[in-house]
């Protein structure tokens, strides 16, 4: 039977495994989505028959479970969480549900989440900003390469971290966050700069005449690149377009596709979001029994 523990920092390296082996293309499966975002969702645990259970909140603070990755046949590991609902006395139901995997869940009622489907883009397009539709982009950036010439893009390290972290104290001074979920991204971003070393994330910077103006986190799984986190400051004009265009360059490899996340219903992020020309998007669903 299921039993949830708390996530602990030790089971990083897990987390990390089975995410990187369920082949599903969602930030929701990525070690930033789970272990990060889990103390938000205040997300708790279970692995049973080499399958990974996670038991949290949603949005509106009821009881949440995620689709369960693993081993265990779909059908059947959606089965026992609903079983472990049936003994607790819990309502059945399950957050950002990729439509991907929705036929695992025979006899629920599926809602399509607004807002939180996670934008999709060629890597190779970020890479290049080639084409009609990405001409404004390619624009900016070389305006700020033109503009800025002596700045330097470098990778955050262990080494780095600290001082990434304090051009984030600085940054949020002028961009304060606002609701409850943005100070939850605060306390994340800080939480990756205090433990960079153990969770192996990607990181880059922008510099203009030494001083910190942009960075951006992510990580790899599967084809896919994700861009966790981007900050820039706005007084230096195509500061978003070069960190997002150099901090894909430098990590994506041969990831076929990037994923910029969710916009979460603001509107400037999805017009940004749009901008940028995503190839599709993945929705998620909320799925209630």
């Amino acid at each position: 039977m299921l039993s949830f523990r708390a996530i602990e920092k030790s089971d990083i390296e897990v987390i990390r495994e089975y995410t990187q082996k369920c082949g599903i293309q969602s930030c929701d499966f990525t070690l930033s989505g789970i272990y990060l975002w889990g103390v938000y969702y205040k997300y708790e645990m279970c692995i049973y028959n080499n399958t990974l259970f996670i038991k949290g909140v949603d949005e509106s603070g009821r009881a949440a479970f995620a689709f369960p990755i693993g081993q265990i046949e779909p059908r059947k590991a959606v089965e026992l969480v609903l079983e472990y609902c049936r003994l607790h006395s819990i309502e059945p139901r399950f957050s950002f549900v990729p439509k991907l995997v929705l036929p695992a869940f025979e006899g629920g009622s599926a809602l399509r989440l607004e807002g939180w489907s996670d934008y999709i883009y060629s890597a190779e397009s970020l890479k290049t900003l080639s084409g009609k539709k990405l001409h404004k982009k390619k624009n900016r950036f070389n305006k700020f390469i033109k503009t800025y010439d002596n700045y330097r893009f470098f990778e955050i390290t262990c080494e780095n971290a600290d001082k990434i972290k304090s051009f984030y104290a600085e940054y949020l001074k002028e961009n304060q966050a606002d609701g409850e979920r943005l100070a939850a991204e605060e306390m994340i971003i800080n939480r990756i700069f205090e433990n960079y070393a153990a969770l192996g994330f990607d990181g880059g910077v922008l510099e203009v005449d030494q001083k910190i103006v942009a960075f951006a986190i992510g990580e790899r799984v599967g084809n896919t690149l994700y861009i966790h986190f981007e900050k820039a400051l706005r007084s230096y004009d195509g500061a978003f377009e070069a960190i997002n265009c150099l901090f894909v360059r430098k990590f994506a490899g041969d990831a076929e596709f990037v994923d910029r996340e969710e916009d979460m219903n603001d509107l400037g992020l999805r017009q940004a979001k749009t901008a940028y020309a995503p190839l599709y998007l993945v929705d998620k669903y909320e799925v209630v029994f």
